[in-house]
């Protein structure tokens, strides 16, 4: 355990200097929430083009 927590310091001071955290949970459910956000937009405009009079070789 106490080599994991010289790695995770190690770590912190290598990402973020000396004086900060580095929050790897933060910094993962930012990540998977513009992801989300990323992939619902996606899905709105394919679902706007599919409904849109747009040529279908254009839509391709």
């Amino acid at each position: 355990m106490q080599n994991h927590q010289h790695v995770s310091s190690a770590l912190n001071r290598l990402i973020v200097g000396g004086g900060q955290t580095f929050d790897l949970n933060a910094l993962l459910q930012s990540t998977s929430r513009t992801l989300s956000n990323l992939d619902f937009e996606h899905q709105h405009e394919m679902q706007r083009l599919e409904k849109s009079r747009t040529d279908p070789m254009l839509k391709k």
